[in-house]
């Protein structure tokens, strides 16, 4: 996977395994098994780096829905 992006908390990869344009993966750089385990920097890190993402996604690759898994 090509990465993107990478903070303190997270790395952001596109997935070359998968065809569809925009196709990201956003990690976490420690182990985190609910989102109710994150720390109040680390929620924001991810909600941050969301936002951006699905901004990005939206007006680069014009998608008309952007989902998050």
């Amino acid at each position: 996977m090509s990465q993107i992006f990478e903070s303190d908390v997270i790395t952001v990869n596109q997935a070359d395994f998968c065809p569809v344009p925009g196709y990201l993966i956003l990690r976490f750089k420690r182990d985190v098994y609910s989102l109710s385990e994150l720390t109040p920097d680390e929620l924001l890190a991810y909600s941050s780096a969301l936002s951006c993402l699905i901004s990005a996604l939206e007006e680069v690759v014009r998608a008309d829905r952007v989902y998050v898994l």
